[in-house]
C-alpha cells in the first residue's frame, strides 16, 4: 500500500465533480459518500446505495451519475492517472448542435466506435499528432455502464502495424451519442521516434529479460506455438521462471529519452507468486526497456511502519443464461460467516448467512459454473472465485483445503480464536470466500459486470472474457502481514493472496513492586537464541557494566555482573550479537536491549548459534524508566496477547482492498489492458481503501468520525484506529 502524506493528522477524503469534461477534487465540504438502508441491494438486513454529492441539476447524465459513486470514480479513472488534455467544447458545432452544458460534443446517432475516432480526429492538431499518428488506431475495448448508460471506448496508436505500449485514449459517450469526457495518451511523431530492429527472437529476448529480473532460467523458453503477422504472436514454455507459458509479441515501447524502441513484451508469472511481470524487452539489444507488475502488494511494514486447480476454459460469450435472467436459481447455501457490514471479529459474532448471492450478479448461486440449476461444487468453488488454503506457497491449493458444504451446501465450521488459524482454517477460507462474492455481487450491481472485466468462469452469454475466476488463497505461506491481489487482463485468472499477521512485538518484560517502573513493557523479539515462552525467564534485573565507553553497551566483556541476574543494556555501537554473548559469558539468564533512538523497538537481528538465552527490546523510554527503577526484580516473557497469530481472512477491510484492486486495474485502461496503475504515485491504494469504507460503513456512522483499514490484523480494538495507515480516513 503506497505511504500516505503524513502532514495532516488523518487522511481526507476528496469529493470530485464532472464540471465541462474536467474533474475537480476538494478536501472539504459533504462527504464523498453516504449509506442508506434502502435498496437496490441486501446485504444480510442492510442494503446499500452509495451516492455523490455536487452534481448540477441541469445535467441529465449527472443525475444519472449521481445515483452512485462507484460509477463515477470508474469513469473518471483516467483522469485521476493522467493529466487531462483540457478538451474545450466543440466549435465547430452548427448552432442547433452545440454540446449541452458540461458536455463537449452534441449528441449523435453514430457508433460509439466511430464518434470516438471523429473526436480525436477533430482534435488532433491540439494534441500534437500528424496524420500519420492516427490513421491505425485499434479499439481495445468498447462497452457501456450498464448502471448508468455511458459507453467507454478505449483506443490505442499502432505502427507498422504493432501497438505502441501505453499509447491509450479513453472516450467516454452518453447514450444520446454525446462525449461526456476523454482523456488522450498518444504519442506524437511515431515515425520520427520509432528505432530498432528485431535481431532477437522471443525465447531469446525472454531468457534475457527475466534474468535481469533476477530470475534463474533453468532451461532455454521453447516455442508452443507461433503466429504469422507483424506482431509474431508467440507462446513460450516456462523455462523454470514462470508458473505457466509465456506469451509473447512485438510492440513498440516509448522510452524515456522519446524513442520508440520495438521491443518483445512478454508476461512472467513467477511460481512465488510475489510478481507477476509484463516486461518490454530491446528486440534489437536485450535490455529490459519497462516492467509493470501484475501484483499489487500490501506490505503493513513498508508502507505505514505499524508493526489451484487448472485455468478454467474460456467461455467467451457463450453459456445458457443471458442478460436478461433476473430470477434467481437459489441454490439454499449458508455460510456461518462475518456477515457485512460486520468487517471483523471485534465487531461482533458470526452468523449463519442463507441465500446471499444476489439474483442478477450470480443468477444461479455461488457454486455455479454451467449456467444450469444445481451447483457444480459442494466445496468454497464457484463461478465468481476459489477460495482455498496455501500453507506451502505453490500457489495451488492444499490437499482438500477448500472445504465441503456438503449437498445441503451448508458452510458451517468451528472457529476459536486464541488457537493458531490452521487449526481453523475451515472457517477462514468459508469467510474468504463469502466475501469474495459479495463484493463480486455488490460492485456488479455498480457496473463492474462481464463486459467491463469483471471476474467469471461462466459470463452467461453478457460479454467479456470467461475462465477467470479469482483465486482466492487462505493463509498463503509466501510471507506474513501482507495481502496482494495480481489482476492481470481479461480471460485471465486472477489471484489474491492472503496472509497471517504477527505483532512487531511479540514478548513483555514486566517488572516487579516495589519498583517505581513496575508494570509491564512491550518488548520485540531476536533472529537468534531461543524464543521466549510465556513462563519467561525472572531475576535480579542489572544494568550491565563492561568498564569501557559508554559503559551500559555490553561490547566489551561484562564487569562484576551478577550471575543468574536479567541483563539490561543499550543498544548501539556493535552488533547484537556481539552484546548478548557477553552478557551470556557473565552468567546472564535472559538480556534486555533498551532501544536508543525513539521510536518503536526493532527485531534484535544477528546470526550466532552459540548464543542460547533469549533477548529482547523495549523502547528508550521505557529503557529510561526501566533503570530508573532499578534495584529490581522482573520477568521476561512472551506476551500472550501481542504473540498471537491473527488470520487476514477475518479482516474484511484488507479483503475488499485487495478485491478493489482488481477492480481498478481492469476499468483503467479498459478489461484487455493490464498495467496502467503502475507508476508510483497511481490512486489505486486510495480507491481500493475508500472501496473498503463504503462497503463497510455502519448507518450509526458519519463521515467526521476516524476509521482506520485493517484494523484487527494490528491487534488493534476497534476500526476507529488508524490500522495500517499511518492515521485514520475522516471528512474531518
Amino acid at each position: 500500500m503506497g505511504t500516505p502524506d503524513r502532514r495532516a493528522s488523518m487522511v481526507r477524503v476528496p469529493r470530485m465533480e464532472v464540471e465541462g469534461g474536467h474533474a475537480r477534487h476538494h478536501l472539504g465540504g459533504s462527504p464523498l459518500w453516504r449509506v442508506y438502508k434502502s435498496a437496490p441491494f441486501g446485504i444480510g438486513n442492510q442494503s446499500i446505495l452509495l451516492r455523490t454529492e455536487g452534481c448540477r441539476k441541469e445535467c441529465r447524465m449527472r443525475k444519472r451519475l449521481r445515483r452512485t459513486t462507484f460509477v463515477l470514480v470508474m469513469t473518471l479513472v483516467t483522469v485521476l492517472l493522467a493529466p487531462s488534455t483540457g478538451w474545450p467544447q466543440d466549435e465547430q458545432a452548427e448552432e442547433d448542435d452545440q454540446p449541452r452544458p458540461g458536455f463537449l460534443t452534441a449528441p449523435r446517432s453514430s457508433s460509439p466506435e466511430d464518434i470516438a475516432r471523429d473526436f480525436i480526429e477533430a482534435r488532433r492538431q491540439e494534441l500534437g499528432l500528424t496524420a500519420a499518428d492516427t490513421a491505425d488506431l485499434i479499439v481495445t475495448d468498447a462497452f457501456e455502464s450498464s448502471h448508468a448508460g455511458v459507453t467507454h471506448v478505449y483506443l490505442r496508436q499502432r505502427h507498422q502495424e504493432l501497438e505502441v505500449v501505453g499509447a491509450n485514449t479513453t472516450v467516454n459517450i452518453a447514450d444520446d451519442g454525446s462525449v461526456v469526457h476523454a482523456v488522450a495518451r498518444f504519442m506524437p511523431d511515431l515515425a520520427g521516434s520509432a528505432a530498432g530492429r528485431a535481431s532477437l527472437d522471443a525465447p531469446q529476448a525472454t531468457r534475457r529479460g527475466a534474468e535481469q529480473l533476477g530470475l534463474e532460467p533453468t532451461s532455454d523458453p521453447e516455442v508452443l506455438t507461433r503466429r504469422t503477422g507483424p506482431e509474431r504472436e508467440t507462446v513460450l514454455s516456462d523455462g523454470g521462471v514462470s508458473e505457466q507459458p509465456i506469451p509473447a509479441e512485438l510492440v513498440y515501447q516509448p522510452t524515456e529519452d522519446g524513442e520508440l524502441r520495438l521491443a518483445w513484451n512478454v508476461e512472467i508469472e513467477e511460481p512465488s507468486g510475489e510478481h507477476w511481470w509484463n516486461a518490454s524487452i530491446d528486440a534489437q539489444t536485450g535490455e529490459l526497456l519497462a516492467t509493470v507488475d501484475y501484483v499489487d502488494q500490501d506490505d503493513v511494514r513498508a508502507t505505514a511502519a505499524a508493526l489451484a486447480r487448472p485455468a478454467a476454459a474460456t467461455t467467451s460469450g457463450t453459456g445458457t443464461a443471458t442478460s436478461t435472467t433476473t430470477a434467481a436459481q437459489a441454490d439454499g447455501a449458508s455460510y456461518r460467516v462475518y456477515g457485512l457490514p460486520l468487517e471483523t471479529p471485534n465487531d461482533g459474532e458470526r452468523s449463519l448467512v442463507t441465500d446471499p448471492a444476489d439474483p442478477l450478479a450470480s443468477p444461479f448461486g455461488w457454486h455455479d459454473t454451467d449456467g444450469v440449476e444445481g451447483p457444480e461444487s459442494t466445496r468454497t468453488q464457484g463461478n465468481n472465485v476459489h477460495a482455498y488454503t496455501d500453507h506451502n506457497n505453490s500457489n495451488t491449493p492444499d490437499p482438500v483445503s477448500d472445504p465441503d458444504g456438503g449437498p445441503e451446501l451448508v458452510f458451517d465450521f468451528p472457529l476459536d480464536l486464541t488457537e493458531h488459524p490452521h487449526e481453523y482454517s475451515d472457517a477462514a477460507v468459508t469467510n474468504l470466500f463469502y466475501l469474495n462474492n459479495i463484493i463480486h455481487d455488490v460492485f456488479y450491481r455498480y457496473g463492474f459486470d462481464e463486459a467491463s472485466g469483471n471476474f467469471q468462469v461462466n459470463n452467461y452469454g453478457r460479454g467479456g472474457l470467461g475462465g477467470d475466476d479469482v483465486r482466492a488463497e487462505a493463509q498463503d505461506g509466501g510471507g506474513m502481514n501482507n495481502a496482494n491481489f495480481a489482476a492481470p487482463s481479461d480471460g485471465n485468472r486472477p489471484r489474491m493472496q492472503m496472509f497471517l499477521w504477527g505483532s512487531a512485538l511479540p514478548n513483555a518484560v514486566t517488572v516487579d513492586p516495589p519498583s517505581p517502573a513496575a508494570g509491564s513493557y512491550q518488548a520485540s523479539g531476536a533472529a537468534f537464541g531461543p524464543e521466549l515462552d510465556e513462563t519467561g525467564l525472572s531475576g535480579d534485573i542489572a544494568l550491565v557494566d563492561d568498564g569501557a565507553g559508554s559503559t551500559s553497551d555490553a561490547c566489551e566483556p561484562l564487569v562484576d555482573f551478577p550471575s543468574g541476574a536479567i541483563a539490561l543494556l543499550d543498544r548501539g555501537v556493535c552488533p547484537f550479537t556481539e552484546k548478548v554473548s557477553n552478557a551470556q559469558d557473565a552468567g546472564a539468564v535472559a538480556v534486555i536491549v533498551a532501544n536508543d533512538v525513539p521510536g518503536a523497538p526493532i527485531t534484535i537481528g544477528g546470526a550466532d548459534p552459540t548464543i542460547t538465552i533469549p533477548s529482547a527490546m523495549v523502547t528508550l523510554a521505557d529503557g529510561d524508566t526501566i533503570k530508573d527503577g532499578l534495584p529490581a526484580t522482573g520477568l521476561v516473557h512472551r506476551d500472550p496477547v501481542t504473540s498471537q497469530i491473527r488470520d487476514g481472512d477475518l479482516d474484511a477491510g484488507i479483503i475488499i482492498h485487495e478485491y478493489g484492486h482488481g477492480i481498478s486495474n481492469r476499468l483503467t485502461g479498459g478489461p484487455n489492458t493490464a498495467g496502467c496503475l503502475s507508476n508510483q504515485e497511481q490512486m489505486g491504494e486510495g480507491w481500493s481503501d475508500w472501496l473498503a469504507v463504503a462497503l463497510l460503513a455502519l448507518p450509526s456512522e458519519s463521515g467526521e468520525q476516524p476509521r482506520g483499514i485493517g484494523t484487527y490484523a494490528l491487534f488493534q480494538p476497534d476500526r476507529t484506529l488508524q490500522g495500517i495507515r499511518p492515521t485514520p480516513y475522516s471528512t474531518d
